[in-house]
């Protein structure tokens, strides 16, 4: 009888505590995280094709060929219990690259839109969709070497209109 107690309270602690972490996660995120859709478009100033591979530790895209302008589009839901990383791999030209194209703790937006293109160099342009205070849309562009390229990337994301842009 005691045994059966015992565990009794073993599961229920089990429970309690998974119920905790849940709830200091939805806090944060709230409690269950909104579907995030991300495109990945190919805007190489050369015109050329590139191939993507993105993939987290539980779900693998496989690898998408893009021609100039074309878009991969995929959608998912972030892990409660961990942070949700796509990372990426792309081919272009005798390049490969690897980058974090999707980090839940760092990227606040349910509808990104994130741009390859180039300059020499292989460069990866992010723009983020976001929403400022006043409820517009917002685009911003980092880990660029130039706010020209950015200004220049987004004006290619011919779908995706904005009322300001910030550039950092």
């Amino acid at each position: 009888m005691l045994a059966i107690m015992s565990t009794q309270h073993g599961v229920m602690a089990f429970f309690l505590l998974v119920l905790i972490v849940g709830q200091s996660r939805a806090q944060a995120k709230g409690p269950i995280p909104e579907q995030v859709i991300v495109h990945v478009k190919n805007g190489m100033e050369d015109k050329s094709d590139i191939t993507i591979h993105c993939k987290t530790i539980d779900d693998d895209l496989g690898e998408h060929l893009l021609h100039i302008n074309d878009e991969l589009t995929f959608d998912f839901r972030p892990n409660i219990f961990s942070d949700t990383i796509y990372t990426c791999s792309s081919k272009w030209l005798s390049q490969v690259k690897y980058f974090d194209l999707y980090k839940h703790s760092r990227d606040e937006c349910g509808d990104c839109s994130y741009v390859v293109d180039s300059k020499g160099d292989l460069i990866f342009v992010r723009v983020k969709s976001t929403k400022s205070n006043d409820g517009a849309s917002i685009q911003r562009c980092d880990h660029l070497k130039s706010a020209k390229l950015c200004a220049r990337s987004l004006i290619r994301l011919e779908r995706h209109q904005v009322a300001h842009m910030v550039v950092s």
